[in-house]
């Protein structure tokens, strides 16, 4: 048996206990480094950026005249002559070879200083997720002293184990490339689409969880209020610079086959108010484009369920929307069977559609408000 006083250490063998006060620095240490911008206002360097905005809004072009800037070192927008720098840009949106090249020569950038992988060539990792090909990309960045890493969308590089609504799962993926954009001294803009409800802080409209613009430096909205015009708005939702940073305004036109960015300038307070009443006016709610889908699936005939959920998915518009937006519009339900069995089905209003549509078709159906209002007319007979 072994006793207590057999157990112990003396104080001459004993580990020397770790200079803790040692691991640490004084801040009179940490010299005071000066805020830096790839994009006054509105992207700052050396760290990461959230491009946001519907589909179609032009961010890539943007973007195009962006890197127009940087590979040439020409001003624009407040951004001062400097050095040409290298680009990086990973694309799962747009072919490289029939969109983005020909809007990048249009642009004006030095084509020669910007780069493009392609997976799976010249020892190139087959499959380039953010979280799994990080040596790749710091060395990337590295060799080419990239001062731009472009990432579009966002979610096509992230690997299908992770899921982009969880805070974890997206902190796995963005704090490491922030880190490693820190240690290289380059700019990496992600793009992501926006959700269809967008109820709640700006911030939070995109899609994926709201910590993916918790860990950004920097977010940044595209807006296209009025659909026949081509003007868009480019806003600071989140940077370091002051909140009364003016928006951009700009127009998106064609110029030999492709889209340009012309007219750039800040708007005046005006200029953004109008903006800002067309946008409210323009932008439908996630239920409204709930509503839109319904009336055009349903209007003259039944659709099972499972057809419409497949359809809303596609549109973004989640199944909780969906049912709101059935209830709004009075659908009828019903659950009917054929040979490979039972199913449901959704079906036009039984007064039939108010503006346009088909006229509601008979058939027994059971659930819904129809069901309760006949159980209640039973009642009382």
């Amino acid at each position: 048996m072994v006793t207590e006083s057999k157990l112990r250490i003396s104080p001459d063998t004993a580990a020397a206990e770790p200079d803790y006060a040692g691991m640490w620095s004084s801040s009179r240490s940490v010299r005071a480094d000066k805020l830096e911008w790839l994009l006054p206002g509105f992207i700052s360097a050396n760290s990461l950026t959230v491009l946001e905005g519907d589909p179609g809004t032009g961010k890539s072009t943007l973007l195009a005249a962006l890197v127009a800037s940087v590979t040439t070192g020409k001003s624009w927008l407040g951004r001062k002559k400097t050095e040409p720098r290298n680009v990086l840009w990973l694309s799962k949106d747009e072919s490289y070879s029939a969109l983005l090249r020909p809007r990048l020569l249009a642009a004006g950038v030095d084509i020669d200083r910007v780069h493009h992988v392609e997976e799976g060539v010249n020892g190139a990792p087959k499959r380039i997720t953010i979280d799994g090909s990080m040596g790749f990309i710091a060395g990337s960045v590295a060799a080419f002293d990239a001062a731009l890493l472009i990432i579009e969308p966002l979610l096509s590089f992230v690997s299908s184990t992770l899921s982009p609504n969880s805070p974890t799962d997206m902190r796995l993926v963005l704090d490491p490339l922030q880190q490693v954009m820190m240690d290289r001294k380059c700019t990496a803009i992600v793009t992501r689409i926006l959700r269809k409800n967008r109820q709640g802080d700006p911030l939070n409209h995109g899609q994926g969880t709201s910590e993916i613009a918790a860990i950004a430096r920097s977010v940044v909205l595209l807006q296209w209020p009025d659909r026949d015009c081509p003007r868009r708005i480019m806003r600071r939702l989140k940077s370091y610079a002051p909140s009364s940073t003016p928006p951009i305004g700009y127009e998106v036109v064609t110029s030999a086959g492709t889209s340009v960015l012309q007219g750039a300038h800040p708007l005046s307070r005006v200029e953004d108010e109008q903006s800002e009443e067309i946008t409210d006016k323009g932008e439908r709610g996630a239920r409204e484009d709930a509503k839109a889908l319904l009336r055009k699936l349903l209007a003259t005939e039944w659709v099972r369920t499972s057809v419409l959920r497949a359809a809303a998915d596609d549109a973004m518009i989640t199944p909780a929307t969906l049912r709101r937006a059935r209830e709004d519009l009075k659908v009828q339900t019903r659950q009917t069977a054929d040979a490979a069995g039972s199913f449901h089905e959704w079906g036009p209003p039984e007064t039939g559609w108010q503006v346009g549509g088909g006229v509601a078709q008979s058939g027994e159906h059971v659930g819904g408000a129809t069901k309760k209002t006949r159980k209640k007319a039973g009642k009382k007979a």
